[in-house]
């Protein structure tokens, strides 16, 4: 099993206050054969001295020197990702985030899982992802997890991802259906989301491989408690702007992959994103019911037509002069 070769692909940005205990982490994983190629988006701190010091220590681990003009975690993953597939001969990857922890067996058992994964669907695209163990800040572990019962379907996954990047595991194929990771999209796992759930197979990991830190300015949606997420969403302006950026990625995607999409999908992005560009609330509500684009529970997907229903004017305007749906 050890003999595949792993690739890690880590975006830093002012993280030395965790970076050592992340990489660490990693240094420590049960299952050896692994590549560690750092991208860093201008940090002012210690970042790159810390950086370069691992590298002295352990060969495995690169710097990747990309510019770019784009920046950003999206930009940045983007960026290791398109600079990986150029120069390395990808076996299967994963991205990793500068604060969190690997759990000793989280490259062992992902591999595992996508292996087991591709025997029952050869010759495709595959992707794994698991659930988040939650820690504070301070390393202070919390008795919170955020768990999946099932993996989403398409008319899930456009209105959220449950899939969470420091968690997933990919192959090569599902890699080579992915020119580039658009800067402008809301996230880059969002976005190797979509196509895992258009074009590929995948599936969870149940046993626990990480342990994320939780900021206290980073509240993941599922993490939240129902009411503190619909007083962020009623309240606050950036998440209309992160509607926004969702629908400008989604059209996006149609654009890139509709031809190419099975035609039930096509036909629900479509007739959403036309709901928002060329409809009302009334229908952007009966698309939704007709298609089920439901969220993971029902709370959620009452708070997010809430959110679409009071906002709606606002959230289309981003997307009244795009091309997209001509």
């Amino acid at each position: 099993m050890n003999n595949h070769c792993i690739t890690i692909l880590m975006a830093t940005y002012n993280g030395s206050k965790f970076f050592y205990e992340q990489l660490n982490s990693i240094l420590a994983q049960t299952y050896t054969n692994w590549e560690l190629l750092i991208r860093d988006d201008g940090s002012s701190d210690d970042t790159i001295t810390l950086i370069l010091e691992a590298i002295k220590n352990d060969a495995r681990i690169k710097l990747v020197v990309n510019p770019s003009e784009a920046h950003g975690a999206c930009a940045n993953f983007s960026s290791l990702l398109t600079w990986a597939k150029v120069n390395k001969e990808l076996e299967y990857i994963m991205f990793c985030d500068q604060d969190d922890i690997w759990l000793p067996n989280k490259i062992a058992c992902s591999l595992q899982h996508l292996q087991r994964t591709e025997s029952a669907n050869k010759d495709k695209p595959c992707l794994v992802y698991g659930h988040l163990n939650m820690m504070a800040e301070n390393g202070h572990h919390l008795q919170e997890v955020i768990s999946m019962d099932s993996p989403p379907k398409f008319n899930n996954i456009i209105v959220q991802n449950p899939m969470f990047g420091c968690t997933m595991m990919f192959n090569n194929m599902l890699a080579n259906l992915i020119p580039e990771i658009p800067t402008y999209a809301e996230n880059h796992d969002y976005w190797v989301a979509l196509v895992a759930v258009s074009f590929g197979s995948y599936s969870i990991i149940c046993e626990d491989i990480i342990l994320y830190r939780q900021h206290t300015n980073n509240v993941t949606s599922q993490g939240a408690g129902l009411m503190n997420r619909f007083n962020r969403y009623y309240n606050n302006t950036k998440r209309i702007k992160e509607l926004q950026s969702k629908l400008i990625m989604l059209g996006a995607f149609l654009e890139v992959y509709g031809a190419k999409l099975r035609k039930a999908d096509q036909i629900v992005l479509t007739e959403f994103l036309k709901a928002f560009k060329a409809g009302t609330p009334a229908k952007l509500v009966n698309v939704i019911f007709y298609h089920k684009i439901y969220k993971i529970t029902k709370l959620q997907t009452a708070a997010m037509l809430f959110v679409m229903i009071k906002n709606y004017f606002k959230v289309r305007e981003v997307i009244l002069n795009v091309n997209f749906l001509k």
